[in-house]
């Protein structure tokens, strides 16, 4: 959706030398399509549920370790060979 080095399209000789000058940085403004925002915001959407998922399963395998104790978890017979 936002790309780097995206230029006016025509796809000459110039484009080449012109993306190396204009570079886009934290602080340059670019304008983008109704749908291309939506799309971006979808995306965002999805990735922050995955991550919030992510964190909400490593919790609650924190919280069973936590509740049954590292002994019956950690020793056994793999320890002994």
């Amino acid at each position: 959706i936002l790309a780097a080095g995206s230029g006016s399209g025509g796809g000459g000789d110039g484009d080449a030398a012109n993306n190396a000058n204009n570079k886009i940085g934290p602080n340059t403004v670019t304008e983008q399509s109704g749908e291309a925002l939506a799309q971006l915001c979808m995306w965002q959407l999805v990735v922050g549920f995955n991550l919030r998922e992510l964190e909400v399963r490593e919790e609650f395998r924190a919280s069973m370790t936590n509740m049954l104790g590292e002994g019956s978890m950690g020793g056994g017979v793999d320890d002994d060979g």
